[in-house]
């Protein structure tokens, strides 16, 4: 389908026009007679008042004139059977100038030596131009969403609540957040991390669950000796109190708890049992000996009492 430009004069070539009784022999000296349908509306004659002219071949050059092509769409081109040769037809398109010119005029601006395509309106609107020749695009909607009243994006500003996480000089900063990460030490999922020091009050009796820690939980020879630093545990790692009869539960030192040999005369220092280490008042004796323990009388009770204030020699 040939495309013509609307409202322009312009020469077609028809035919061929062969013989209506044999059906290929050109026929050459006839005056066709030329109807014209705009646009699928009823045939009737050409205005161009030109009649057609042989070529060659039995094919002729037909003037139409800008009346002819003053319509936009198809346009239906018919020679009627005169007896002589067989009817002729033809379809053209009618565009309007501006898009004839872009795409068939000499300099046409719609295409450039790159295949470039120039749209000069968007939706019958002229295209407007920003910085370095872009469109300037407009949205009015975001997934059906009205962006005069609902901003479904948020904002790109520095540091803004909800906004894009942007790096800048303020709170937010990705470069200094990626500074601290990629000091971190990963084991998968797990980050290792050494504990160089606590804050005071991190680790209270409150902070600890009931039963959180239990001879169960602990592994056997958890705590021994060798696991301890030589003077890890001196006077000076105890507060004052913190070792006294109520810290010590009942029956919690007794025989089975002292292991043999435990308390000798070699770890007992010098002096540490003296006379001000006895409440002779209350000393009550009984002499124990290998086969039999004797019961002292009241007498014989002051009488080893008054020794005793004399002090143990």
């Amino acid at each position: 389908m040939q495309i013509l430009r609307e409202s322009t004069a312009v020469d077609v070539l028809i035919g061929p026009f062969v013989d209506g009784t044999d059906g290929y022999t050109a026929e050459e000296g006839l005056t066709p007679s030329v109807l014209l349908s705009k646009n699928g509306q009823a045939l009737g004659a050409k205005n161009d008042a030109t009649d057609p002219t042989h070529d060659d071949a039995g094919y002729y050059n037909c003037e139409l004139d800008a009346t002819d092509t003053g319509t936009i769409g198809t346009l239906v081109l018919i020679v009627e059977s005169d007896g002589t040769a067989l009817p002729v037809r033809h379809e053209y398109q009618v565009v309007a100038t501006e898009i004839y010119d872009a795409l068939f005029a000499s300099d046409a601006d719609g295409f450039n030596a790159d295949g470039r395509v120039d749209v000069g309106k968007w939706l019958g609107q002229a295209a407007t131009l920003s910085t370095n020749n872009k469109p300037d695009v407009n949205v009015d909607e975001w997934h059906d969403v009205a962006l005069g009243t609902t901003n479904p994006l948020p904002n790109a500003a520095a540091d803004a609540a909800g906004g894009l996480p942007i790096s800048d000089a303020g709170g937010l900063d990705l470069d200094a957040i990626k500074t601290k990460t990629d000091g971190l030490n990963f084991d998968g999922n797990n980050v290792l991390a050494d504990v160089m020091a606590m804050n005071v009050g991190v680790i209270t009796a409150t902070a600890i669950d009931g039963d959180a820690i239990t001879s169960a939980k602990i592994a056997d020879d958890a705590i021994a000796a060798e696991h301890i630093a030589s003077g890890a545990i001196v006077a000076a790692t105890f507060a004052a109190g913190a070792i006294d009869a109520s810290a010590i539960a009942d029956g919690a030192i007794d025989a089975g708890a002292i292991a043999a040999d435990a308390i000798t005369s070699d770890k007992i220092a010098d002096d540490a049992i003296g006379n001000e280490h006895w409440n002779v008042s209350t000393l009550d004796v009984n002499i124990t000996s290998k086969d039999s323990t004797l019961a002292l009388s009241t007498q014989e009770k002051k009488d080893v009492q008054s020794i005793a204030s004399g002090g143990i020699r």
